[in-house]
């Protein structure tokens, strides 16, 4: 059931956009704390994760925008009103990015997190229907992780429901030990998004670079 959303919501074209949009992020997060001032000190180098969140976040923007993967757009504000994260829509489904220590983490505490699996657990229940058939958006969350400018994996899974746990297993976006990245077929297939200015980026940081 859970490969069978993921399949119908995330054509292989789909994921391939999503693991170079991952893996840009990375290499643009290294070099803007090579290169600015935010990498001039410690505390400017720890916004590491944040940074990589944000320039993710941007990227599959950039992607929904140009009609390259079929999902809208909405930024959204958490309950504490200090943080900014997309959330990402499509035809029941939805979903939002966040980095992890390692593969199969879970996502630090969040509100809005919690809201959006309420209706996850039905998707483990029945594994025989269609999606079509299941009652509310399912919420899948992509986490990636990496170092310096380098993206080691990135993947998707559905949060159950009230727990630091997923439902069943996670679907490889990407893996760099065992070189689980589709390749394009030509050019044309990766799209060239645009680097956002550093003043965005540090509008998007918010209190986190104060």
């Amino acid at each position: 059931m859970r490969n069978l959303i993921l399949s119908h919501h995330f054509s292989a074209s789909c994921r391939n956009f999503l693991a170079q949009a991952g893996i840009q992020a990375y290499q643009y997060g290294a070099e803007l704390l090579e290169t600015t001032s935010l990498g001039m000190s410690e505390r400017g180098r720890s916004l590491h994760p944040h940074l990589v969140n944000v320039l993710y976040d941007y990227n599959i923007k950039s992607l929904c925008d140009a009609g390259e993967i079929p999902f809208s757009v909405e930024e959204c504000m958490n309950k504490a009103k200090n943080s900014y994260y997309y959330l990402f829509r499509g035809d029941g489904i939805e979903f939002t990015v966040s980095k992890v220590s390692k593969k199969n983490s879970f996502p630090r505490d969040a509100i809005f997190r919690k809201n959006y699996a309420q209706n996850n657990d039905m998707i483990s229940l029945f594994p025989e229907l269609e999606m079509t058939d299941i009652d509310g958006i399912a919420y899948a969350i992509l986490t990636h992780g990496g170092n310096g400018n380098k993206m080691s994996f990135a993947r998707m899974g559905f949060p159950r429901k009230d727990t630091k746990s997923w439902i069943g297993n996670q679907v490889y976006l990407f893996d760099r030990t065992q070189n689980l990245v589709l390749i394009p077929k030509s050019e044309s297939a990766v799209i060239k998004i645009a680097r956002p200015k550093l003043k965005n980026i540090e509008n998007l940081l918010g209190e986190k670079i104060k």
